[in-house]
């Protein structure tokens, strides 16, 4: 069975079902997660490979974007009622918390 490359619409789309998944995981600890437009490319262009289509989207936004809020999490970073900011530096990801009144 051949199936079509997935376009850059829908796996943007996968990313943000993914980031919805990930923001009900961290509704219980009163943060949520965001990724900037930039951040969202980045995501696009290095979790997606062609052959193994979306699969492997998850699996870098696991490693990338949940170890980062992981450990901003654990170090005690991060305060309820936050907004945790996904952006790119220096062609890697980086978190900051943005307190929400």
């Amino acid at each position: 069975v051949f199936y079509k490359p997935l376009t850059k619409e829908e796996i943007t789309s996968i990313v943000d079902l993914q980031m919805a998944d990930l923001n009900r995981r961290l509704k219980d600890k009163q943060v949520s997660a965001q990724l900037t437009p930039a951040a969202k490319d980045f995501v696009v262009e290095q979790g997606y490979d062609p052959i193994y289509g979306a699969r492997p989207l998850k699996r870098f936004l696991q490693r990338k974007v949940e170890t980062l809020i992981g450990r901003m999490i654990i170090a005690q970073d991060v305060r309820p009622h936050s907004i945790l900011v996904i952006d790119v530096s220096g062609g890697e990801l980086t978190v900051s918390a943005q307190e929400v009144n």
